[in-house]
């Protein structure tokens, strides 16, 4: 209030007058105060909006204009709201004025409330014009929602309507209503339809509809019923497109006979799970039997399933069983969500609810009782179901009773939206001892806290301002507590905590008769910075309540670095793409971890491309470790080819120094697969009882300069079953003593002659003469397509079963082709590939050396084929036997380990090609699956 007792100054009251005029030219809704701040006039802070359409059009076209009426109250007085912010904003329209062609201006409620613009139309479609008031901390939103209509076109009608109709029975009929001038879908058309033969119901539910609107899609959908048991009944359609052009249509259907026994009458909704995580993730099985009313399951009957939240899969048909299911997916929401199940058939629902829960709010002031006058940072930090961090969404925050409101603006009541860590930071202040509410809201949770504000008086103070970090030093650290007035608050315990080091004596210490208490501090192996913190407790007992608490740092000096080590995880990462961490950590010469030291990070030998980047290239070590990532750049390094160092660095004055430097070491930029390599133990099978057997494969894939592939890149595997294997007996004639033949058992592969290679016995494919049912494929493959499949002769005799020939002598040869004098050379077939290879030498009968044969030809020069004449019809052939792998597994060191999957009554007879893929790189093995009879 002014003081009019004292003498005025002219020169301040023809200041002041200078100013009341400016204001009075001032723009409405402007204000003169340069700060950021919000100045809100007293009489319009925090009241709430009600904003009223009174005229609106529902559509104009393409180049006309529209006026626009609204009318803004106080929704608590019906008061107009004076001063209040005003915005009018549109996607689809300009904002014009109501009286000019120029734009609308008006951010400011008028006094009477009433607000006039008109808009234009640009493009057709569906567009909304938004109105924004703001009082105070109040925000009140309107849309309006108009459509932009083409020019009048008749429309044209492409219908989807069945055959005919069953008597007693629900059909679904949909009507597309197209621009026929554009031959575009037209929106908002209303399609109407009157019958005297059949009722009309709404697309998926009981009650009865004659009239739709077309949506973006242009379809009108509905469904018919009639009680006529045959005949034909009429639909009369009307079409009435937004732009007032109509059309009708007159359709004839026949009916037929009602096939009652086929209706469902009964449907049973269950969820597997009632309950969610609401995280986006979880979800559960929604199940739905449908049976007739003597509760006989209906198969093929059509289901379709909507939810009030969530994600659910859309439709199913009920199999065999009459049984239908569906999935629906969580969202990161606390609510219970409703989930219908519509029987396309009739129109029966059935409904189940399921939960969603676990969205929380965490609500993290610094102290939760301060002295007054001071200032508390607090964070609201939101997450989901998963406990996983929700960022960018809305939270609102309300404090009660705190001075001058959240972050000392003014706002007692916020809506907020998190951060990439799920988090919000404010603060609250006070500078009366009261206590503090805190109410957190969002995503159906909420949480609430208190701050106590105090009037006691707790003060820090520290014998001296560092120590050093050698693990023997020490401080005292002195509290001292005072109550409101300013005495001594004696025999209040005090509960002590340090960030760093440790406490000589037990933490828990009592004031003296000054309000006094000390505690000393015991320095660390290292360095850093302790923060003491110290909670002071009046009163015993039940009665005993905190009263005031505080904090002091005291800096742990280190000593000098002596080492430093650099890591890199991962050490192997692809070209273009790849990231790694760069680790540095600290020590001194007591081999403490460091804090606070400053360390640079740098590329000693790059990959050669030059475009490798190191972000940052300087950090300070905390708690130890300082950290940077390293990018690849665009070309190849060869093993361990990129050499990274870490340096320790001191300033001093202009100059940086390196202090310590860490050992160099190798990161691979590897590139895409360029080789691929499969293989499969079969000695190391697992038996997993249940009638299975499974086979451990694995692929190593190599970039084109023979690096290991970075982890993570993916390998596709498969199997195709390949060949039936057999065993049959060889013997080997003994020429001395005791003169009898010695016998052995080979494996013979029998692949089939199987011309278009969809692994089953086709018209045109020969039959196996051994099988007395003529519906397996003949055994054998006429690889030179001559007609004639060509036995090759035995192999060789596996004394040891070691699957090889083993030397000359030592197991019979291979019979090669008849020479010019009628001799046959022999060789040894070292990888049992049933050919000579150029690895392979000639058995020569003549010791000259020479060979005179054709090798893996026949003397008719005719390849030598896989065949065989005497196995048991039964045996079961590749195509009939399931062999599993799983298809994607990505890489891990480089390699891709897997697991071969089969039933172990077929494993005596069947061999499978395992082939993996990565980048369009292929490969493949073939294998013979070991013998498993059972699970003993």
């Amino acid at each position: 209030m002014l003081n009019f007792t004292r003498k005025r100054n002219p020169l301040l009251l023809f200041l002041a007058l200078l100013m009341a005029l400016s204001l009075m030219h001032c723009e409405p809704g402007k204000s003169l105060d340069p700060t950021t701040e919000p100045v809100v006039t007293p009489n319009d802070t925090g009241k709430i909006a009600k904003i009223v359409v009174v005229s609106a059009p529902s559509s104009v076209l393409p180049t006309d204009t529209a006026i626009v009426s609204v009318h803004i109250s106080d929704t608590a007085t019906g008061d107009p709201i004076t001063g209040a912010k005003l915005a009018i904003t549109s996607t689809q329209f300009s904002v014009l004025s109501a009286s000019s062609n120029g734009p609308f201006k008006l951010d400011t409620v008028p006094d009477d409330g009433n607000v006039t613009f008109r808009i234009a139309g640009t493009t057709t479609g569906n567009g909304t014009v938004n109105v924004r008031v703001t009082s105070g901390g109040k925000q009140r939103n309107l849309s309006i929602s108009v459509i932009i209509t083409e020019k009048p076109v008749p429309p044209k009608v492409i219908e989807s309507l069945p055959k005919s109709v069953s008597s007693k029975d629900t059909t679904a009929i949909v009507f597309t209503i197209i621009d026929s001038a554009q031959e575009k879908p037209l929106a908002n058309a209303a399609v109407t339809i009157t019958s005297a033969s059949y009722t009309v119901f709404g697309p998926t539910g009981s009650d009865t509809m004659s009239s739709d609107t077309t949506g973006p899609d242009g379809k009108a959908a509905f469904r018919i019923y009639t009680q006529l048991t045959s005949g034909t009944g009429s639909l009369q359609v009307k079409v009435r497109t937004a732009a007032g052009i109509s059309r009708s249509f007159s359709y004839i259907l026949s009916v037929s006979q009602d096939s009652a026994k086929d209706r469902p009458r009964k449907m049973v909704f269950t969820a597997l799970r009632s309950s969610l995580r609401a995280d986006g993730t979880d979800s559960t099985l929604l199940r739905v039997l449908v049976k007739d009313e003597n509760n006989t399951p209906l198969p093929n009957e059509k289901l379709s399933f909507s939810a009030t939240g969530g994600v659910v899969m859309a439709s199913a048909v009920t199999d065999e069983w009459g049984m239908a299911t569906t999935i629906l997916k969580s969202e990161r929401v606390n609510k219970s969500v409703v989930v219908t199940a519509t029987l396309e058939k009739t129109g029966a629902t059935a409904q189940q609810t399921v939960s969603f829960d676990g969205v929380s709010i965490i609500i993290l002031p610094l102290k939760r009782v301060l002295m007054k006058d001071g200032i508390d940072p607090i964070t609201f930090e939101l997450r989901d179901g998963g406990n996983v961090p929700i960022s960018g969404d809305s939270l609102e925050i309300t404090a009660f009773g705190a001075e001058q409101g959240f972050g000392q603006k003014g706002l007692d009541s916020m809506v907020v939206v998190t951060d990439t860590k799920g988090q919000f930071h404010t603060s609250i202040f006070s500078s009366k001892p009261k206590d503090i509410v805190i109410v957190a809201k969002a995503l159906g949770a909420k949480s609430e806290d208190t701050v106590t504000y105090s009037d006691k008086v707790l003060s820090l103070s520290a014998s001296k301002s560092s120590i050093s970090g050698n693990g023997t030093d020490k401080v005292t650290i002195t509290a001292t507590l005072r109550n409101g007035s300013d005495g001594a608050m004696e025999d209040a315990e005090l509960r002590w905590t340090t960030t760093f080091g440790s406490f000589t004596t037990t933490p828990f210490t009592k004031t003296d008769g000054n309000g006094v208490s000390s505690i000393e501090l015991k320095s660390p192996n290292g360095s850093g910075l302790a923060i003491v913190n110290v909670e002071a407790y009046s009163g015993s007992g039940s009665s005993k309540q905190l009263a005031a608490s505080g904090n002091i740092p005291v800096r742990v000096t280190a000593l000098k670095v002596s080492r430093l080590i650099l890591k890199v995880t991962p050490d192997n990462i692809p070209v273009k793409t790849g990231e790694t961490r760069l680790i540095a950590q600290a020590y001194d010469s007591a081999n403490n971890y460091m804090t606070g030291v400053l360390v640079g990070f740098k590329m000693v030998q790059g990959a050669g491309g030059g475009d490798e980047t190191i972000n940052p290239p300087v950090d300070y070590t905390k708690s130890g470790l300082a950290e940077a990532t390293f990018k690849a750049g665009g070309v190849i390094s060869l093993y361990r080819g990129v050499k990274l160092a870490a340096v320790a660095l001191e300033l001093s004055g202009s100059d940086t120094i390196i202090i310590a430097s860490s050992d160099t070491i190798g990161l691979t930029v590897s590139g895409p697969p360029h080789r691929i390599s499969i293989g499969v133990n079969i000695l190391k099978g697992e038996n997993p009882n249940d009638g299975t057997f499974s086979l451990p494969a694995a692929a190593v894939v190599t970039d084109v300069n023979g690096n290991l592939v970075a982890d993570g890149t993916p390998v596709n595997f498969s199997t195709t079953p390949v060949a039936a294997y057999y065993a049959g007996e060889s013997w080997k004639p003994i020429n001395d003593w005791p003169y009898y033949a010695l016998g052995d058992t080979i494996w013979y592969g029998l692949p089939w002659t199987d011309y278009n290679s969809n692994m089953k016995l086709d018209p045109d494919e020969q039959p196996s003469a051994y099988d007395s049912s003529r519906s397996r494929p003949s055994r054998g493959e006429d690889k030179d397509g001559n007609g004639v499949i060509n036995a090759p002769p035995e192999t060789f005799i596996d004394l040891n079963h070691n699957g090889v020939w083993d030397a000359y002598n030592a197991e019979p040869l291979i019979q090669g082709p008849l020479d010019s004098v009628g001799r046959a050379p022999g060789f040894v077939d070292f990888n049992k590939n049933g050919m000579r290879d150029t690895i392979e030498d000639f058995y020569d009968y003549n010791n000259d050396g020479k060979c005179q044969c054709a090798g893996q030809r026949d003397a008719k020069g005719n390849l030598y084929e896989d065949t065989y004449f005497g196995s048991s019809p039964n045996h079961p052939f590749p195509g009939e036997v399931s062999v599993g792998i799983p298809r994607s597994i990505n890489t891990l060191g480089g390699k891709a380990t897997t697991k071969i999957t089969y039933v172990q009554s077929m494993a005596l007879t069947v061999g499978v090609r395992i082939t993996a893929e990565s980048n369009g790189i292929q490969s493949f093995v073939e294998s013979i699956l070991p013998i498993v009879k059972d699970d003993k």
